[in-house]
């Protein structure tokens, strides 16, 4: 049966994960990318992308090591592992098309009240900024509950800054996505873990 099964092209690989997408998400990513495919260059250029990403510092993976008889413990045979979930750092960051943003480390738990904080402390002052050179910038977040509630809302129309409209669990369509994946990756090929 193996053998038949590898005759067929067939081999065993990690489950790859990807956002859920419902019949309803993937009609909202059409009707947007619709309406935006028309978009200039320099349309796409004032727009300040935005995202939180949950870094790994220590790496949760598994590997196999060849050793002899007694050298389990031995340094260079293990990898560090600690209890819990020591190992991780939420960060905030944003791009633009002429620059990278600051990259915030978000202590504790991202809710609504720790999120304005943000938008007021770094957010807001780094795009008024932005907007002096491109009057008609928006700022482009996720649909996130901290990002999305009544008191940031009320708090980025009080404060002129205009949001660019954006479907449900649709990262696929943010570029600061390839940012963190760069950023990613390097933390967890980082050897010893920072």
């Amino acid at each position: 049966l193996c053998r038949y099964i590898h005759f067929l092209g067939l081999g065993s690989y990690v489950v790859a994960f990807k956002p859920l997408l419902t019949a309803r998400n993937k009609r909202r990513h059409y009707l947007w990318c619709q309406m935006r495919k028309s978009w200039t260059t320099a349309q796409w250029e004032r727009i300040v992308w935005t995202d939180e990403l949950l870094l790994t510092v220590l790496p949760e993976w598994s590997c196999r090591v060849w050793q002899s008889k007694g050298d389990k413990y031995r340094e260079g045979f293990t990898a560090p592992k600690v209890q819990g979930s020591g190992g991780k750092v939420m960060v905030w960051g944003c791009i633009t098309a002429e620059r990278v943003g600051p990259l915030v480390r978000i202590e504790g738990c991202l809710n609504c009240f720790s999120y304005l904080a943000l938008v007021e402390n770094t957010i807001a002052p780094m795009f008024h900024q932005f907007q002096q050179c491109h009057p008609s910038a928006h700022l482009q977040q996720d649909g996130a509950p901290s990002h999305t509630s009544k008191l940031v809302t009320k708090w980025l129309i009080e404060h002129h800054i205009p949001m660019l409209e954006w479907p449900a669990a649709s990262p696929d369509l943010s570029p600061v996505e390839h940012v963190w994946d760069y950023l990613d990756r390097k933390v967890r090929n980082h050897y010893p873990p920072p």
